[in-house]
């Protein structure tokens, strides 16, 4: 029974490393997708500005922004419903 007890608890001490491994790696990949993400969006805020200062319009880079979340977002919502009604 004690050889048993100790088995046991050397691998409730391996699943422990593993899974702590695993969250770790889990972690790191979601740092890496959201730094892209933030990267990106750097890029293409910085890219409307000086598209827009190069116009010579004083329309706010940012309520340009918006608009196109704003139709992103109807566009994912109507698909979203087309999904639904179609199932």
């Amino acid at each position: 029974a004690r050889r048993a007890l100790r088995a046991l608890k050397g691998l409730v001490k391996l699943q422990a490393l593993v899974r702590g491994h695993n969250v770790r790696k889990q972690a790191k990949m979601t740092l890496r997708c959201m730094q892209a993400l933030v990267r990106v969006q750097a890029r293409v805020l910085d890219q409307r500005i000086r598209s827009t200062s190069h116009e010579g319009s004083r329309k706010s880079a940012f309520s340009d922004t918006a608009s196109v979340w704003d139709s992103r977002y109807l566009q994912d919502i109507s698909d979203r419903k087309s999904i639904v009604s179609y199932m």
